[in-house]
């Protein structure tokens, strides 16, 4: 009896893993952390699914007398919400200036809840 070739995942073209990506959103969202720690291709593949929709936390917008992300951090996560994001939640009292210059600048927002 034959045996079936295994692929392995490095060997799946980026749209085969960008639909296996979605599922897994789906399946459990916090696992997309986990995956984009894989490797270089898979953050590159993984983080626009991420960052599709966000919930604004305060550690994003703290009031001037608190600064509790590291700004480089920061930075980063808040290039990604620019450039990925279409949905934001927002669930807590927070700096509403930096929240709305936030939405002005991000390139695919489509709702806000």
């Amino acid at each position: 009896m034959a045996s079936i070739p295994r692929t392995q995942l490095s060997g799946l073209s980026n749209e085969i893993l960008l639909l296996i990506i979605e599922e897994l959103d789906d399946l459990n969202p916090a696992s997309l952390f986990q995956l984009r720690l894989v490797s270089q291709r898979f953050d590159t593949l993984a983080t626009p699914q991420f960052y599709h929709s966000v919930i604004i936390d305060p550690l994003l917008f703290p009031y001037p007398d608190r600064d509790e992300l590291d700004i480089t951090c920061r930075d980063r996560i808040l290039t990604n919400i620019r450039t990925h994001t279409r949905r934001v939640s927002i669930r807590r009292s927070l700096n509403w200036k930096g929240v709305l210059d936030l939405i002005l600048s991000m390139k695919h927002f489509t709702a806000l809840r």
